[in-house]
This record gives C-alpha cells, structure tokens and sequence, in this order.
C-alpha cells in the first residue's frame, strides 16, 4: 500500500484541472445530498459548496484576464496590419508631396526603405508609429490634414493597445494565485469527506465508490475496442 495514496493529497494529480475537479467537486455533493445520510455530512457539504463556489469564480476570472489577454494580442496584430499596408500603399504619395525620394522630408519617414515597415514586428511598432507620427507633424503644411491625420492616428492606436498589457498580465498571474489557493481550499475539505466517508463504509468499496465518481478527475483514455477498427472512449482512471 502506498502511503501517498493513504495519507497524502488525493487529488494533487497535475492530471487534475482546477475545471475537472470542480466538476468531480459538484458531483460529490449531489451525491452527498441526495444519501441515506445526508444529515451527517451537512457540514462537509457547506463547506464544499462554499469551496466550490470560489473556485468557480476564480476560474471564471481566469478565463476572463486570458480572453482580454487574447483580444490585446489580436488588436496589436490587426494594427500591424493596417500600418504595413498604409506605409506601403503612401510611400509613392508622401515622396511626391516631400519632394522626391531623396527629399529630407521622404528620408525621414524612409530612412531605411519601405522594408522598414513591411517588415515591422511588435517590438518595432513603438518607434515607427512614433517617428511616423512626429514626421507628420513637421511636415503637415506640404501632406495636408487628412493624409497627416491617417499616419498619426497609429501611434495613439498602439498607446492604446499596448498601454494596459502589463496590468492584463498582472491580472492573469494574480487569477492563478487565487485560483491555486481556491483549489487547494477544496482538495482540503474533499479529502477530509473522502476519510469520513471511508471511515463510515469502513472495508465496503461499493458503499464507499457510491459517492465518488474519480473518472471525472481525468481526461478519457482512448481504448480501441476488440473487433473493430474504431476507437472508443472511457472516462480515465487513476490509482487512489
């Protein structure tokens, strides 16, 4: 007998997502709701419920600075876009209106060929919406308002989706902080009704696997069945 499973933590698997365990956590409840013996376990399932209850806020909050996280990567990509194309699209424009593609005025936006821009990357963007954005300031009078207007508005667009990366980032650290304390805080009290529970049903396994389901802990394991060419799926299962 391994003494792990005895005295140890019985759902410290990395197996185990916080989504499962909250899944296998209701399930548990349900079933010790609806036992013979409910009364007896009113306080563990208070407790669990109230448990689960915070895990699930924490996973929702997770998901939430994970989605923003992702809408900030897809803004900064489509601005990069757009950028690469107006850049390209106006270098002949802005060498007419500048004076030529010696011009001091066309260097100044060009000083390393259209590639600059083309090329661009998330690293880059800063400096080159910045310069663009100077560039058009200065020589306004010979681009006109409109055409300034279109190079300009890149650089508060960039400000503006990058500005807030490190606190989206700073919320998704700090949503797995909460949320591993939040998962712990339940392992605990499962653990505390899986014993009570073994203690009640000492040496009946049937009595006692009636209140949990542990396939619900692990993703299904693919089994290809006997006669046939197709796979079929079982809930996992691992050693308790």
């Amino acid at each position: 007998m391994k003494k792990k499973n005895v005295f140890g933590n019985l759902f410290s698997s990395t197996r185990i997502t916080e989504t499962r365990l909250y899944n296998f956590g209701n399930d548990v409840v349900i079933r010790l709701q609806n036992s013979d013996n409910s009364s007896a376990y009113a306080a563990h399932t208070a407790q669990l419920e109230a448990a689960l209850l915070n895990l699930g806020a924490e996973l929702r909050s997770t998901d939430n600075a994970v989605n923003s996280r992702k809408g900030k990567t897809q803004q900064r990509r489509e601005i990069i876009q757009r950028f690469k194309v107006l850049m390209s699209e106006k270098e002949g424009l802005l060498a007419h209106l500048l004076g030529g593609f010696a011009s001091p005025g066309y260097l100044s936006f060009y000083p390393n060929g259209v590639s600059e821009y083309s090329k661009a990357t998330i690293t880059k963007m800063a400096g080159l919406v910045k310069r663009v954005n100077e560039e058009s300031s200065i020589y306004i009078a010979q681009l006109g308002q409109e055409l300034a207007t279109q190079l300009q508005v890149f650089d508060q667009q960039w400000r503006d989706a990058t500005g807030d990366v490190s606190k989206v980032k700073a919320s998704v650290s700090e949503s797995g902080i909460n949320r591993r304390g939040a998962r712990e805080n339940v392992e605990k009290i499962l653990n505390s009704i899986v014993h009570e529970v073994a203690q009640q049903f000492g040496g009946d396994e049937e009595q006692c696997m009636a209140f949990f389901d542990f396939t619900l802990l692990y993703p299904p394991v693919r089994k290809r069945g006997k006669g046939s060419s197709g796979d079929s799926e079982t809930g996992g299962k691992e050693s308790i």
